[in-house]
């Protein structure tokens, strides 16, 4: 029985023009990775769209890979993540996240129950806590992009956005532990 590569081998491989050690690191990662990239995007055509992206580019500029950096595991996995990230951000500059598609995303009671409470929670922060969320979770900006947007110094943005999701997540802690719904207050 042949010993297989490990990942650091394989990459190695990869940098000298070896398809069959990129073959097997797809064979390795691919399901990992597609789950990321359905995660993140919600489409598995879109998905299997950044997969292939994803192993093209270790193939195209395996010398990115630095070992002392990460795993090649991690380091494909982050590529997959970041792809699609890309890809949303993409698609939400193109197309704006509206109210009715959000209520299309919470299909089941459950769900429904919580955007609920948590678009009630967003409502009663103050504005410009709000505006920055909507940026960043709904429109898909960066915080630098939300910074040039709003004339704000970056560091300011990356505040505010702290202080929301922790104000979000005191609220929507403390209205869980009384069982209350933030709805009813």
């Amino acid at each position: 029985m042949a010993v297989k590569p490990d990942d650091l081998e394989l990459m190695a491989a990869i940098q000298d023009g070896e398809a069959d050690a990129l073959r097997e690191l797809y064979r390795r990662y691919k399901d990992r990775a597609f789950g990321i990239c359905v995660r993140v995007l919600g489409n598995r055509h879109d998905a299997e769209e950044i997969l292939l992206d994803v192993f093209q580019e270790i193939w195209s500029r395996a010398n990115r890979f630095d070992p002392n950096r990460s795993s090649a595991k991690t380091y494909i996995l982050l590529l997959a993540r970041s792809r699609s990230i890309d890809r949303v951000r993409v698609r939400r500059q193109n197309e704006p996240l509206t109210p009715e598609m959000m209520q299309d995303m919470t299909s089941d009671t459950a769900a429904a129950e919580l955007d609920s409470d948590v678009s009630h929670a967003v409502r009663r922060l103050d504005s410009v806590y709000q505006q920055v969320l909507q940026l960043a979770f709904f429109d898909g900006y960066s915080h630098s992009q939300i910074a040039d947007k709003l004339q704000l110094p970056l560091g300011t943005v990356k505040t505010r956005i702290r202080t929301a999701i922790t104000t979000l997540r005191h609220k929507l802690s403390s209205t869980e532990s009384s069982g209350q719904s933030l709805g009813t207050q």
